[in-house]
């Protein structure tokens, strides 16, 4: 079957409902577009794949609405960034891992790194590409929100105040215990996640500011599953 074949299924079948089907047509087609983490054969039931469909494919009504809740006009303006998301997100592409556009056009990673990255350079990286990014923009206000039972994550908190300082921010990191809870019940400024519960939940408008910062350091050519399911 050819790839516009089985992007035609997607589009005109209910495969969503069916997790194994949707795991083997989804690779076809990756592979179809030279993403080589992807090619090979491999079970319908792999862990890669089970990720990639849980963070890249959403139900059209979802879809919709975080689309419509999106903004990339950041300047000037009070930004609360779901700090792990964003920084694991940016680490996982320095690191060469899989990471894609998934169909509500936020950018995720395929990577399983929790708090495995704290003490690795590409972290540094990815903290000092992203506050330089919001220094660049001149964003308003910045507060990190921290998972504060993640390993090292006070150590944290002090290194991007300190970061924030230098950089001559207004700002703030936060240790919470449900970073994810806090987000959502703000009501002022911009939320920066890709978390789908976040997304989905918050009354503010939303960021992918992962994207911008790896769009504003790279020529990305990134997989997205949105165009290849359309």
């Amino acid at each position: 079957m050819s790839v516009l074949a089985h992007t035609n299924v997607l589009a005109n079948t209910n495969v969503l409902a069916n997790t194994n089907v949707l795991a083997n047509i989804l690779c076809f087609v990756l592979q179809a577009v030279d993403a080589p983490s992807l090619r090979g054969s491999m079970p319908h039931d792999h862990p890669f794949q089970r990720i990639l469909l849980s963070r890249g494919i959403f139900p059209e009504d979802a879809v919709r609405s975080r689309i419509k809740n999106t903004t990339d006009r950041i300047t000037g303006r009070e930004i609360h960034i779901d700090t792990y998301n964003v920084l694991f997100t940016i680490s996982n592409y320095l690191l060469g891992r899989m990471v894609f556009i998934s169909n509500d056009r936020f950018v995720r990673d395929a990577g399983e790194v929790y708090g495995k990255l704290h003490k690795d350079p590409v972290f540094k990286r990815s903290i000092d590409m992203l506050v330089g990014y919001l220094s660049k923009i001149q964003t308003g206000r910045v507060e990190f929100y921290i998972d504060k039972p993640v390993s090292f994550s006070a150590e944290l908190a002090g290194s991007l105040r300190e970061i924030l300082s230098q950089q001559g921010i207004n700002g703030d990191a936060k240790l919470e215990k449900n970073p994810d809870a806090r987000l959502i019940c703000l009501n002022t400024g911009i939320v920066a996640s890709s978390d789908s519960d976040v997304l989905d939940e918050t009354g503010l408008p939303v960021a992918d500011i992962a994207h911008m910062v790896l769009k504003d350091h790279f020529s990305l050519n990134l997989p997205d599953l949105g165009s290849l399911l359309s």
